[in-house]
C-alpha cells in the first residue's frame, strides 16, 4: 500500500521551486529520487495538493507550480496528471487527447517559467514569492 507523503511537503516544495527556476519539468520518478523514496508510485496527492494550495495561496490562484511534475511514459508522457487551472488542486484530470486542454496546460507552464521563485521569511511565516525573470 502506498504511503502518505505529507511529511515530504516542504522538501517537495523546495525541489519544485528549484526545477521551476531552471525552467524544467520533473517526472514523478525523478521527484521520488530527489525525496529519497524508493518508488514513484506513491500517494502523490497528499504532498502535491499541499504544495499546489500553498503556491496558489502565496502566488495567486492562477499559479500552480505542481504542473511541472509530469509522467515519464504513456499517452500523457511529459504532461502533468492534473490541470486544475483556477479550480481546486487535484480536481481536474488532464486529458492528453484534449488538444485545447493540453494547449492551455502548455500556456500555463510558459507563464510559470516567466518568473523565478523563492521562499521568503515574513512575520507570519515563510511565503513563496515570484520574481519576474529577466530575459
Amino acid at each position: 500500500m502506498p504511503r502518505s507523503l505529507v511529511k515530504y511537503s516542504w522538501p517537495c516544495l523546495e525541489v519544485i521551486l528549484e526545477v521551476a527556476n531552471n525552467e524544467e519539468k520533473i517526472t514523478y520518478q525523478e521527484l521520488a529520487d530527489r525525496l529519497g523514496l524508493q518508488l514513484a508510485k506513491q500517494e502523490w496527492h497528499t504532498v502535491l495538493d499541499s504544495v499546489a494550495w500553498r503556491t496558489k495561496r502565496d502566488l495567486g490562484n492562477d499559479i500552480d507550480l505542481t504542473l511541472i511534475v509530469v509522467y515519464t511514459s504513456g499517452p500523457a508522457k511529459g504532461l502533468g496528471r492534473y490541470f486544475s487551472n483556477t479550480k481546486a488542486p487535484g480536481s481536474t484530470l488532464l486529458d492528453p487527447r484534449n488538444t485545447a486542454q493540453v494547449q492551455d496546460y502548455i500556456r500555463k507552464l510558459e507563464e510559470i517559467y516567466d518568473f523565478t521563485y523563492e521562499l521568503q521569511r515574513v512575520e507570519s511565516g515563510d511565503k513563496v514569492i515570484k520574481i519576474p525573470r529577466t530575459k
